[in-house]
């Protein structure tokens, strides 16, 4: 009764109930809440997007002022939950992974809406109208594809006259002003696979150091069983063999 993506509903569920208030107010998706990535965002029109990335695991929240060139657009808003598509990705959580699997199978895609009305085929199945699927094979699995993500773009008849639809009204036309948005649309994209970057190359050091570490221990248990001339040679062997097997199962679990 209450679809998942805000601003395409006129209407809200709220419950009432004395015998269990932990369940009383208005009744919205657990699925928004469970995201790893959510973006909120506005193009004003004239060459600026302002809004805000809230990042699940760190639980903060990024301010985001980011230049855009795109004149004929027009302004816009751009909503956006994007999710790490793995069990571990929602053991703290109200939502299983499976349930997400599920409703993103229906809302999965970024769709525009003017008015609040959707505008013809884009982000529907198969339809990845930015490209998103493509990239993500072409640059890394970092960067995010249309099957994890569940976004809306919102335009107006108003704000937005150049995006005009074609003759069959099931894509917009393919003008000055709709490559605008297409651009504008992968700017607000790029804020999230930037932080998914920042977040890899943050694992990538810390897995350095960790291996580092555990190197130098092994080395020390190494050296100090070759100095000391108690330790028979056949004993500082069967250590240097026993020290290569540990490095060996180390690597494969940390890689």
């Amino acid at each position: 009764l209450v679809p998942p993506l805000p601003g395409i509903r006129d209407f809200k569920i709220e419950l009432e109930s004395d015998e269990f208030p932990e369940f009383k107010g208005e009744l919205k998706p657990a699925i928004l809440k469970a995201a790893n990535y959510t973006l909120n965002a506005q193009y004003d029109g004239t060459g600026l997007l302002t809004g805000t990335l809230k990042v699940r695991a760190e639980s903060k929240e990024k301010r985001i002022e980011t230049p855009i060139t795109a004149p004929h657009c027009g302004p816009f808003r751009i909503i956006l939950y994007v999710y790490v598509l793995t069990k571990d990705s929602f053991q703290d959580t109200p939502i299983q992974l499976s349930k997400v699997k599920r409703v993103l199978d229906i809302f999965k895609g970024i769709r525009i809406y003017r008015d609040h009305f959707k505008v013809g085929v884009y982000g529907d199945q198969g339809d990845d109208w930015l490209g998103m699927d493509e990239e993500h094979i072409r640059a890394h699995e970092v960067v995010i594809h249309s099957k994890q993500v569940m976004g809306a773009v919102h335009i107006t008849r108003d704000a937005n006259p150049n995006l005009t639809d074609t003759t069959n009204r099931d894509r917009l036309v393919a003008n000055e002003a709709f490559f605008d948005l297409v651009n504008a649309t992968k700017t607000a994209i790029s804020e999230i696979n930037d932080e998914r970057w920042r977040e890899r190359k943050a694992r990538d050091e810390a897995r350095t150091k960790r291996k580092s570490a555990i190197n130098q221990a092994f080395d020390q248990i190494e050296h100090a069983a070759d100095k000391d001339f108690l330790v028979p040679q056949d004993v500082k062997q069967e250590i240097r063999q026993a020290l290569d097997r540990v490095r060996q199962e180390y690597q494969h679990h940390v890689v």
